[in-house]
Protein backbone atom coordinates (compact mmCIF):
# COMPACT_ATOMS: atom_id res chain seq x y z
CA UNK A 1 0.00 0.00 0.00
CA UNK A 2 1.42 3.38 -0.68
CA UNK A 3 2.49 5.33 2.14
CA UNK A 4 0.96 8.60 1.13
CA UNK A 5 -2.09 7.13 2.56
CA UNK A 6 -3.41 8.63 5.90
CA UNK A 7 -5.00 7.52 9.23
CA UNK A 8 -8.66 6.94 9.49
CA UNK A 9 -10.77 10.61 8.94
CA UNK A 10 -12.61 12.03 12.01
CA UNK A 11 -16.26 11.44 11.11
CA UNK A 12 -17.37 12.45 14.59
CA UNK A 13 -16.15 16.10 13.81
CA UNK A 14 -18.05 16.55 10.88
CA UNK A 15 -18.67 20.68 10.21
CA UNK A 16 -21.46 20.71 7.53
CA UNK A 17 -19.96 23.54 6.32
CA UNK A 18 -16.85 22.34 5.53
CA UNK A 19 -18.21 19.09 3.00
CA UNK A 20 -15.04 19.76 0.98
CA UNK A 21 -12.36 19.02 3.70
CA UNK A 22 -14.44 16.08 4.86
CA UNK A 23 -14.50 14.55 0.99
CA UNK A 24 -10.79 15.10 1.13
CA UNK A 25 -10.30 13.38 4.09
CA UNK A 26 -12.61 9.99 3.25
CA UNK A 27 -10.45 10.43 0.17
CA UNK A 28 -7.28 10.19 1.69
CA UNK A 29 -8.19 7.74 3.90
CA UNK A 30 -6.06 4.36 4.78
CA UNK A 31 -8.16 1.35 4.56
CA UNK A 32 -6.43 -1.43 5.98
CA UNK A 33 -5.79 -3.93 4.11
CA UNK A 34 -6.94 -2.61 0.91
CA UNK A 35 -4.81 -3.00 -2.52
CA UNK A 36 -4.01 0.06 -4.36
CA UNK A 37 -6.50 -0.56 -7.42
CA UNK A 38 -9.21 -1.64 -4.55
CA UNK A 39 -8.22 1.84 -3.37
CA UNK A 40 -8.29 3.90 -5.93
CA UNK A 41 -11.93 2.41 -6.58
CA UNK A 42 -13.01 2.97 -3.54
CA UNK A 43 -11.67 6.80 -3.98
CA UNK A 44 -13.80 7.29 -6.61
CA UNK A 45 -17.15 5.84 -5.40
CA UNK A 46 -16.69 8.05 -2.51
CA UNK A 47 -15.58 11.03 -4.69
CA UNK A 48 -19.17 10.53 -6.84
CA UNK A 49 -21.03 9.93 -3.44
CA UNK A 50 -19.90 13.15 -2.54
CA UNK A 51 -20.36 14.43 -5.74
CA UNK A 52 -24.69 14.85 -4.74
CA UNK A 53 -27.32 17.37 -4.54
CA UNK A 54 -25.67 18.72 -1.33
CA UNK A 55 -23.17 19.81 -3.05
CA UNK A 56 -24.71 21.92 -5.77
CA UNK A 57 -27.67 23.45 -3.85
CA UNK A 58 -28.65 25.73 -0.97
CA UNK A 59 -31.54 24.93 1.78
CA UNK A 60 -33.70 27.38 2.28
CA UNK A 61 -36.75 28.68 3.82
CA UNK A 62 -39.10 31.07 1.66
CA UNK A 63 -42.60 32.11 3.07
CA UNK A 64 -45.37 31.45 0.05
CA UNK A 65 -48.81 32.49 -0.08
CA UNK A 66 -51.27 29.70 1.18
CA UNK A 67 -53.36 29.72 -2.52
CA UNK A 68 -50.13 29.24 -4.42
CA UNK A 69 -49.01 26.48 -1.90
CA UNK A 70 -52.13 24.68 -2.28
CA UNK A 71 -51.59 24.51 -5.99
CA UNK A 72 -48.27 23.00 -6.02
CA UNK A 73 -49.68 20.79 -3.68
CA UNK A 74 -52.67 19.57 -6.12
CA UNK A 75 -50.36 19.62 -9.09
CA UNK A 76 -47.70 17.74 -6.84
CA UNK A 77 -49.81 14.87 -5.95
CA UNK A 78 -48.51 11.17 -7.20
CA UNK A 79 -45.78 13.15 -8.81
CA UNK A 80 -41.56 11.94 -8.23
CA UNK A 81 -40.04 12.98 -4.89
CA UNK A 82 -38.08 16.65 -5.81
CA UNK A 83 -41.25 17.42 -8.06
CA UNK A 84 -41.99 20.47 -5.87
CA UNK A 85 -38.28 21.40 -5.71
CA UNK A 86 -37.98 20.81 -9.85
CA UNK A 87 -40.84 23.68 -10.40
CA UNK A 88 -39.59 26.09 -7.53
CA UNK A 89 -35.98 26.13 -9.39
CA UNK A 90 -37.71 26.12 -12.85
CA UNK A 91 -39.69 29.50 -11.60
CA UNK A 92 -37.33 30.71 -10.22
CA UNK A 93 -34.38 30.21 -13.32
CA UNK A 94 -37.82 32.14 -15.73
CA UNK A 95 -38.10 34.61 -13.75
CA UNK A 96 -34.34 35.50 -13.04
CA UNK A 97 -33.75 34.83 -16.63
CA UNK A 98 -36.36 36.95 -18.02
CA UNK A 99 -34.81 40.05 -15.68
CA UNK A 100 -31.46 39.52 -16.61
CA UNK A 101 -32.76 39.98 -20.32
CA UNK A 102 -35.16 43.12 -19.67
CA UNK A 103 -31.91 44.61 -17.52
CA UNK A 104 -29.61 44.13 -20.87
CA UNK A 105 -32.33 45.40 -23.33
CA UNK A 106 -32.16 48.75 -20.88
CA UNK A 107 -28.35 48.76 -21.13
CA UNK A 108 -28.05 48.28 -24.77
CA UNK A 109 -30.56 51.02 -25.60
Amino acid sequence: MSSSKKSYPSLLNFDTDNGKQQKESLLNSYVPGMDDEAYEELQKSVSRLLDTEESTTVQKTFLLEKKLFDRLKDRSKGKKKGFETEIMNRAIKIYLDAMDREEEKRNNS
